[in-house]
C-alpha cells in the first residue's frame, strides 16, 4: 500500500513528527497494527500528549482497504509522569547530596535505592542489600529487635523509627538512628517506603557517660549513706552502754529514748540501702528494720509488720516517719511492760496501706496509751508529723488498746 498525502504531520509536535512518520510508514508497510504516543497540537495552538492506535481492515482476499484508528488524550497521565520523574529526580539529586545514608525499598520492603554515601560507608551496593542482606550491617545483638520493629511498620503502614548499630565498611560499628515512611499512590496504597540512617554515635556515647556518671553518684551516695548509717549504729550502741550504767530511772529511761531514736533514723537508712533507685524506701523494708531495732530494745517483743512491697515513700518523708513509728511502738512496748503494765500486752502492729486516695501508717497495740501532751515523745511525734505533712489520729480499741494512724497524700507514697 502506498502512503499519500503527510499535511497531517503538520498537527504533530516538530519534535515527534519523524518518529510518528517512521512509525506510520512501517505500520502501512508491514499490515501491522499502528501504536504511538506523540503530542498533537490543538486549535489554539497549544499541545498535548494523545495515544494514537489503528488496525487495517482487510478485503477477502487479505488486501488491505482501508485503516481504522483514535486517538486518545494522555496528557494527564503524561504530565503525571514528568512529574514523578521530576520528583525523583530531585529526590536523587537530595539523597546524595545529604550527610546521611538514605535508602528506599518497594512496597514490600525490598531494597531499590541506597545513596553512594551509604556504599561509601557500608562497603555494600544495591545488590548486596536484596534478600535481606542489609541485616548483614547491623549488629547481632541489634538484628532481631530492628527486624520485629520493622516488620511491624511495614504490617500497620506507619513511621518506622528505631536506634541501632550499623557496621562500617572497617568492620567498626557506630550507632544510627534508622527513620522511614511510607511513600503513598494515589489510591492510599503503599508505592514504596523512603528512610535515612542519621549518625547518633556521639549521642550514645554520651548518654552512656551520663549512666556511668549516674551510677558512680549512686554508689559514692551508697557508700555515704552506709557510713552514715554505721556512725548511728555505733551512736546507739554508746547511749545504750551508758543507759545500762545508769542507776537513776529517769535518767535510764531518757537514754533509752534517745538510742531508740538514733536507732530508728539508722534503720531507715539501712532500708534506704535495699531502694532500687536510692531515692524512696519500701515501707515493707523499713517496717522489718524498725521490728528488729525495737525486737532488740525489747527482748521478747511481739511485732507484726504488714505492707505491701510495691508501697513505697521518698527518703525525705520516710525518715521522720520512720521516727515518728519508732516513738510509737516504743511507747507501746513500755506501756506493756511492768511495773506499768495493767495487762500483759498483746502484740504491737506496725501497718500500712492505700485508702481513699492517701496512705495510711498505723500503730496498733494493747499497750498504746496517749502520751502527755508536754511529753517530749508527744512533742517529737507531732513536729515530724507537720514536717512531713501527716494528718496524727487516735483511735480506741475494744479490748482497751489504742490506734495511732498517720494520713499521708497518696503523691507522697507511691
Amino acid at each position: 500500500m502506498e502512503v499519500v498525502g503527510w499535511g497531517w504531520l503538520d498537527a504533530v509536535h516538530p519534535e515527534d513528527r519523524a518518529m510518528v512518520r517512521e512509525s506510520w510508514a512501517r505500520a502501512a508497510a508491514t499490515g501491522r497494527p499502528y501504536e504511538v504516543e506523540y503530542r498533537l497540537r490543538g486549535p489554539r495552538g497549544e499541545c498535548r500528549w494523545t495515544a494514537a492506535r489503528a488496525a487495517p481492515l482487510r478485503d477477502a482476499n487479505g488486501t488491505i482497504r482501508e485503516w481504522l484508528g483514535v486517538n486518545t488524550d494522555i496528557d494527564d497521565r503524561k504530565q503525571a509522569d514528568r512529574a514523578l520523574r521530576d520528583s525523583e529526580a530531585r529526590f536523587r539529586i537530595l539523597a546524595e547530596a545529604m550527610p546521611h545514608l538514605v535508602w528506599q525499598t518497594d512496597a514490600t520492603g525490598e531494597p531499590d535505592y541506597v545513596n553512594s554515601r551509604w556504599q561509601e560507608i557500608t562497603g555494600l551496593d544495591l545488590a548486596g542489600l536484596r534478600g535481606g542482606g542489609w541485616l548483614a550491617t547491623i549488629h547481632p545483638e541489634d538484628r532481631p529487635g530492628l527486624a520485629a520493629a520493622w516488620a511491624r511498620a511495614r504490617k500497620a503502614g506507619g513511621d518506622y523509627d528505631a536506634d541501632a548499630r550499623i557496621r562500617h565498611r572497617d568492620g567498626s560499628f557506630r550507632w544510627y538512628r534508622v527513620k522511614a515512611a511510607p511513600a503513598l499512590a494515589a489510591n492510599g496504597t503503599i508505592r514504596q517506603w523512603v528512610g535515612t540512617c542519621t549518625d547518633v554515635e556521639e549521642r550514645h556515647a554520651a548518654e552512656a557517660q551520663l549512666r556511668e556518671a549516674l551510677a558512680a553518684r549512686e554508689r559514692l551516695a551508697r557508700e555515704a549513706d552506709h557510713r552514715i548509717k554505721n556512725s548511728l549504729q555505733l551512736v546507739a550502741a554508746l547511749l545504750r552502754l551508758q543507759a545500762g550504767r545508769v542507776t537513776e530511772p529517769a535518767a535510764r529511761e531518757a537514754l533509752e529514748a534517745a538510742t531508740a531514736r538514733v536507732q530508728a533514723v539508722a534503720e531507715a537508712h539501712k532500708a534506704l540501702q535495699l531502694s532500687p533507685d536510692f531515692r524512696n524506701i519500701r515501707l515493707s523494708d523499713m517496717f522489718r528494720e524498725l521490728a528488729a531495732g525495737a525486737g532488740a530494745q525489747h527482748p521478747g517483743a511481739d511485732i507484726r509488720i504488714e505492707a505491701a512491697d510495691g508501697l513505697t515513700l521518698d527518703a525525705e518523708r520516710a525518715i521522720p516517719l520512720a521516727l515518728i513509728l519508732s516513738e510509737l511502738v516504743t511507747h507501746a512496748l513500755r506501756q506493756a511492760e511492768p511495773p506499768r503494765a495493767v495487762q500483759r500486752g498483746g502484740p504491737v502492729y506496725l501497718l500500712a496501706r492505700l485508702e481513699a486516695g492517701a496512705m495510711l501508717a498505723e500503730v496498733a497495740g494493747a499497750g498504746l496509751r496517749p502520751a502527755a501532751a508536754s511529753s517530749l515523745s508527744e512533742t517529737v511525734i507531732r513536729a515530724l508529723a507537720k514536717q512531713i505533712g501527716a494528718q496524727l489520729s487516735a483511735e480506741s480499741d475494744p479490748d482497751g488498746g489504742s490506734r495511732v494512724i498517720l494520713r499521708l497524700a497518696q503523691d507522697a507514697a507511691v
